[in-house]
């Protein structure tokens, strides 16, 4: 079996589950979680509310995602995948997406907000969740490949890593 045959075997499983509209309405809305927005908006309550931890985890979170959102263009930009509707006519697609597939913002974007925040305040192990569940929204709406999401999930980790690592020191967030 190929890489592109079990690509397809995982998609159409999760693509091809039960569609209901309170279905597709709850995985849209969980998969709005993966939205830079979201992770602006999470960095902003952090900042208002956060006391002086907060404030220094959310300088991290705002340059985090900043770095990612360009590195995901770049690398979409670069490697031009289309997206899994373009090119099958047998999904179940709920919206459509301007960009390219590879890799998923949504998925990178969860990532980043996930590890710095398990970083920050602890349960990592929990936190690294979030991303597979908007990875696996971005499968059932049709806007994603597996490896795509997969992909993410892994450049979403080593650019959390490096760039908690880098932000961390320079926001002192290990004094606290």
């Amino acid at each position: 079996m190929s890489l592109y045959s079990l690509d397809l075997m995982i998609l159409y499983f999760f693509n091809h589950l039960i569609h209901t509209p309170l279905l597709d309405s709850i995985m849209i809305c969980i998969s709005y979680g993966g939205l830079l927005y979201f992770g602006l908006f999470v960095a902003l309550l952090l900042c208002l509310f956060g006391g002086l931890k907060g404030k220094r985890v959310s300088k991290i979170l705002v340059c985090s995602l900043l770095v990612s959102f360009f590195v995901i263009e770049i690398i979409k930009l670069g490697v031009m995948r289309p997206r899994p509707y373009d090119v099958l006519s047998s999904l179940v697609v709920i919206g459509h997406e301007w960009d390219y597939s590879f890799p998923s913002g949504h998925t990178v974007n969860m990532t980043v907000l996930s590890y710095i925040l398990g970083k920050s305040y602890g349960h990592l192990d929990l936190f690294l969740i979030c991303p597979l569940i908007i990875g696996i929204t971005r499968l059932y709406l049709g806007m994603h490949y597996p490896s795509d999401v997969l992909g993410a999930y892994i450049i979403g980790l080593l650019l959390a890593f490096i760039c908690f690592n880098i932000f961390s020191r320079r926001f002192k967030i290990n004094n606290i």
